[in-house]
């Protein structure tokens, strides 16, 4: 949906916010009922793309276009490292298993 509407309508327009809104919706949804279901304290939502953007677009090949958004949160801390609410910033797409196998106590290298 949001990769959808950067490619057909630029990353950073108007449609491009409107479709993270609509996500952000989606997310609230997805955590409330984890909560209400009673297994939100087991898990770990990841929450990231397949490549990042620069001005309009992210054909070329630099930082801002090869480091992805990622967020990794847990509603009840799973995450020993995390931050008030949970560990953010832009890493490499290289990164998402090692950080998930962490969470999960599973020993990587």
């Amino acid at each position: 949906m949001v990769d959808n509407a950067g490619h057909t309508f630029s990353w950073g327009s108007d449609e491009y916010y409107a479709a993270l809104k609509h996500m952000e919706e989606i997310i609230v949804n997805i955590v409330g009922t984890l909560r209400v279901k009673e297994i939100a304290k087991e898990t770990l939502i990841v929450i990231t793309s397949d490549h990042g953007g620069y001005k309009k677009g992210h054909s070329e090949w630099m930082r801002y276009t090869t480091e992805v958004p990622i967020i990794f949160f847990s509603p009840y801390r799973l995450m020993k490292k995390s931050g008030p609410d949970g560990l953010s910033g832009w890493l490499d797409i290289k990164d998402v298993a090692p950080t998930v196998l962490g969470a999960m106590g599973i020993p990587v290298g």
